[in-house]
């Protein structure tokens, strides 16, 4: 069973206004994400396989961080 981590994005995008957002992945796959300004976690129905991290930068979030963004 993969695990399931919480992943903040950190990537500066210089003078496009792009917003960062949490990021929910098991292995490979995106299942979900936490609107930048929000503590409401959306999981998707089906994970989306075909997500990259590419040049952009995270920071994993602690197991205490994550706590409010898991799914009852």
């Amino acid at each position: 069973m993969a695990t399931i981590r919480f992943i903040e994005e950190t990537t500066d995008w210089g003078s496009h206004q792009v917003s960062n957002h949490i990021y929910i992945t098991e292995s490979r796959a995106l299942i979900g994400y936490v609107p930048m300004g929000t503590e409401t976690a959306i999981y998707f129905k089906k994970p989306l396989s075909k997500w990259s991290p590419y040049k952009r930068k995270f920071r994993n979030l602690t197991k205490k961080e994550s706590q409010k963004y898991v799914q009852c």
